[in-house]
């Protein structure tokens, strides 16, 4: 399953749009991750595996006030036997400060 995520450059910039500068946005940099954990089950054999998504290293994008892009951000598996499962997922997506741009 692919997760979708949608980032806006409006709310990552706390800057006046006069002044702000452009923002690098690239999902590839130091400190991107996600991981799951099951919090609760009743199912049998469950597990979930997480992952960054292939291809991330050609989703980066300059950004100025106001613009988005969407990208595949990480996989998620999830599976078992018979039952169900709680899972809690925990995603980081390091960004460059518009100094870095």
């Amino acid at each position: 399953m692919h997760i979708r995520l949608a980032i806006a450059a409006a709310s990552l910039l706390i800057f006046n749009s006069a002044h702000a500068a452009p923002m690098l946005v690239d999902p590839t940099a130091a400190g991107s991750d996600v991981n799951a954990t099951i919090t609760s089950s009743d199912c049998y054999y469950c597990f979930v595996d997480t992952r960054l998504s292939g291809g991330l290293e050609d989703s980066s994008a300059m950004l100025d006030v106001g613009q988005s892009f969407t990208f595949d951000f990480f996989d998620l598996t999830v599976g078992g036997l018979v039952g169900g499962a709680e899972i809690a997922v925990d995603a980081t997506l390091a960004l460059a400060s518009p100094e870095a741009a």
